[in-house]
């Protein structure tokens, strides 16, 4: 995905390609097609129908699509034969918003942590991100999947699923994830802020940013002041840094961490 100097942040993903790399098995393009026409017809009742989507074959083998159906092309612009058996850790990683890059690579990890535990259990991932379309239309994407086969150690190494356009009913937000086993959520992960920023490029640090939430929210200086514990100099003095950091005002800059849902998160002065 996009390249970061930071490290320990570049190494979620290292550690995201190994995880969808550990299953030896190996199908032949037979045993794919036979596949694919067996399960592609059995998808509809198990998905959320918020409006257009298409469906999905996933192989956690060789992490690659077998199977996508013609709504492929049509949602995200991207042609469904760029990534028809293509390994699709890089080619992603051009149309995953940058907010959401490194929240994706961890919530994944999560998931299917979480598919190998419940293997045989009825469970269904769930996980919302934002993709940018080739004509740098701003899509929220709800994905959700269930694993069909398993190997013989019980790991995944097929799904079938169904992306769907939410940006209807929630254009904005952190990438989020939740998981259903027998009907019943265990669990609920979403992007931090800490990643959010990271993945923006853009140089606040959490106090900046809770600063700019109080702002968001119509706190005056000295309310912000009491909130975050410190004096009112001190907050003209941040406000002064955070434009000379970002190169913005405060009011434009509010409305660009608006759209990326950083303000919709809890304030937190840590």
């Amino acid at each position: 995905m996009r390249k970061n100097n930071n490290s320990v942040s570049q190494s979620i993903y290292t550690k995201l390609k190994d995880v969808l790399r550990i299953v030896d098995d190996e199908l032949n393009e037979k045993e794919k097609e036979r596949l694919v026409q067996s399960y592609v017809e059995k998808l509809g009742a198990i998905y959320f129908p918020a409006g257009p989507h298409f469906t999905y074959i996933f192989s956690y083998t060789d992490y690659s699509m077998l199977y996508v159906d013609d709504a492929f092309e049509k949602i995200t612009g991207i042609p469904k034969n760029e990534v028809l058996h293509i390994p699709l850790y890089d080619f992603f990683s051009n149309f995953i918003a940058n907010e959401d890059v490194y929240t994706a690579a961890r919530l994944a990890d999560i998931a299917f942590e979480v598919s190998k535990k419940y293997n045989q259990e009825d469970v269904i991932i769930n996980y919302t991100f934002n993709l940018y379309k080739r004509d740098k239309e701003k899509r929220r994407m709800l994905i959700q999947y269930k694993n069909i086969l398993y190997t013989k150690s019980g790991e995944p190494y097929l799904l079938a699923g169904r992306f769907t356009d939410i940006t209807h009913i929630n254009p904005v937000g952190p990438a989020m994830l939740w998981i259903i086993v027998n009907n019943e959520v265990i669990c609920t992960e979403t992007g931090t802020d800490e990643e959010i920023l990271l993945g923006l490029n853009i140089p606040l640090n959490l106090k900046e940013l809770a600063l700019l939430k109080l702002k968001n929210r119509g706190f005056r200086t000295k309310e912000i002041a009491e909130y975050l514990q410190m004096k009112e100099l001190s907050i003209y003095s941040m406000v002064r840094d955070i434009k000379r950091k970002t190169g913005m005002d405060v009011a434009p800059l509010i409305t660009v961490l608006k759209e990326k849902g950083l303000l919709s998160t809890p304030v937190s002065a840590m």
